[in-house]
């Protein structure tokens, strides 16, 4: 099932969920905070799936711009993004390398991940191997992420210092809008 769990998985999740307050009698806290608890699991379900809708057709757009005709995500990139998605809402930090060929579409999903990572309250990094290729991602991928309200901050050691240390503090300082762009080590 794209996207998310399939119906036999909802149904089974609701009837537990059912199980679990016939058991608690009307006016036991458990009962509320369960409540209360499940209300703010489905709201943030709600908008993650509100941001998620929003951030791709955000994408496909500025994409459909970028090369001047209609452009729709292909199957590969939506079952990125949805992998993508989870990752982002599970304890543990997400640690996934996207690979394909060139014009394949990796830099749009990797704004995809940036986006979600922002709107989580999170930062995100994408590596280039060299400075011109990070300036070439900060141009593309803030086009990208320009619809959805997402600045991008580079950081490469061709900064001048003081724009260097601007955009380190901005990092550290979690103000950087979303995004930022060093080159790989050694590069």
């Amino acid at each position: 099932q794209k996207g998310g769990a399939a119906p036999g998985d909802v149904k089974r999740l609701l009837d537990a969920m059912r199980g679990v307050l016939r058991g608690l009698p009307a006016n036991d806290p458990m009962r509320d905070g369960f409540l209360r608890d499940l209300a703010s699991f489905v709201n943030g379900i709600l908008k993650t799936v509100d941001a998620d809708g929003a951030v791709r057709s955000a994408l496909t757009e500025a994409l459909t711009v970028r090369v001047g005709r209609p452009v729709r995500l292909t199957v590969d990139q939506d079952a990125a993004m949805d992998a993508i998605r989870d990752d982002l809402a599970r304890s543990t930090p997400m640690l996934r390398l996207l690979q394909g060929d060139v014009g394949s579409g990796k830099t749009a999903v990797a704004a995809f991940a940036l986006a979600a990572a922002a709107r989580a309250g999170l930062q995100g990094a994408l590596l280039a191997p060299t400075d011109l290729l990070a300036r070439q991602h900060l141009e593309t991928v803030g086009a990208l992420l320009e619809g959805v309200g997402i600045g991008v901050t580079l950081l490469t050691g061709s900064l001048r210092g003081d724009v260097k240390a601007r955009a380190t503090e901005a990092i550290a300082s979690g103000q950087a809008p979303g995004a930022y762009l060093p080159p790989m080590a050694g590069a």
